[in-house]
């Protein structure tokens, strides 16, 4: 209920039931408040902490690698764009699973990744996309998503700071906000959305399109991004 997306309140009851609110909406592609996404997107700490991707990365391979993509594996239902800028995720293999979804992994990366680790994706047969040259260019992202793999429709996963960013540039639709009636009052916990990256807090109002109650009292609401909003300066 305070905007978290992390904390003890994930072991409630209440919370749980939110949790399978979210799970048979949204990556339910037979339920009719599916998004039908075909691509996620996730932060790095997202991967680490949430997909259990915490093993470092074999940086042994000290081979030059051609500056620029990598692409392989196109084609496939769906894909993971892990947005990893200088490249700190080991991945065990090329795809990852949720809520019965398996998607191949695509590697977000900024031109401050070293060959070492992009070695380290080739061998796990993972594609890279570069998408900046210190820090992230989020329509990049996108317009690479869109050209090269056929992407349509993404789902932004968080952490709070990837949300912010991608939603500060106006490059966000719609919000799927699925409401645990439940918290913990810890501070220090990750938020829906945190502007540290961009250091620029300001106000973005919201239009509800739809409304579900779920059992214990969750809530799954959906909403578009009003036209009215502006930055404050």
């Amino acid at each position: 209920m305070d905007g978290k997306i992390t904390g003890q309140f994930g072991k409630s009851l209440e919370a749980k039931d939110a949790g399978k609110l979210f799970e048979s909406t949204g990556f339910n592609n037979n339920s009719n408040n599916s998004f039908h996404f075909d691509g996620w997107i996730y932060g790095r700490i997202t991967a680490q902490e949430g997909f259990g991707q915490n093993k470092k990365p074999d940086l042994s391979d000290h081979t030059p690698v051609e500056a620029g993509d990598y692409l392989i594996n196109k084609g496939q239902k769906l894909y993971y764009a892990s947005v990893n800028r200088s490249g700190k995720i080991g991945w065990e293999k090329n795809t990852c699973s949720y809520a019965g979804q398996t998607a191949y992994v695509i590697e977000i990366l900024t031109d401050r990744a070293s060959d070492e680790y992009k070695n380290f994706l080739k061998k796990r047969k993972i594609p890279y996309l570069i998408c900046g040259k210190d820090e992230i260019d989020f329509e990049l992202i996108l317009n690479k998503l869109y050209t090269i793999y056929d992407r349509r429709n993404l789902m932004l996963g968080g952490g709070g700071i990837l949300n912010w960013s991608f939603i500060d540039q106006g490059l966000v639709d719609e919000i799927l906000l699925v409401v645990a009636p439940s918290f913990d009052g810890n501070p220090l916990t990750a938020q829906v959305f945190n502007s540290k990256y961009t250091k620029d807090p300001h106000a973005i109002g919201l239009k509800l399109k739809k409304a579900i109650v779920g059992s214990n009292g969750a809530l799954w609401l959906r909403y578009t991004i009003s036209s009215n909003n502006r930055k404050e300066k």
